[in-house]
């Protein structure tokens, strides 16, 4: 059975992913990079983020 605690922490995870991946992305086309290059550094870091939040939560609470 999943806690309310665990599931309160993967939906914190994945906010942190979300605001880095808008904050990638809003730097991106900041430095004059095209929307396709933007969008992509946006997404690649929501994903890293998520991704490493994530594998720490499963290696402290599995």
């Amino acid at each position: 059975m999943v806690s309310g605690l665990k599931i309160a922490l993967v939906v914190i995870v994945v906010l942190c992913g979300v605001v880095v991946g808008l904050l990638a992305e809003r730097t991106a086309r900041n430095c004059g990079c095209s929307e396709p290059v933007a969008l992509s550094w946006g997404g690649g870091s929501f994903i890293a983020v998520s991704g490493l939040g994530m594998a720490i939560l499963n290696m402290l609470a599995p």
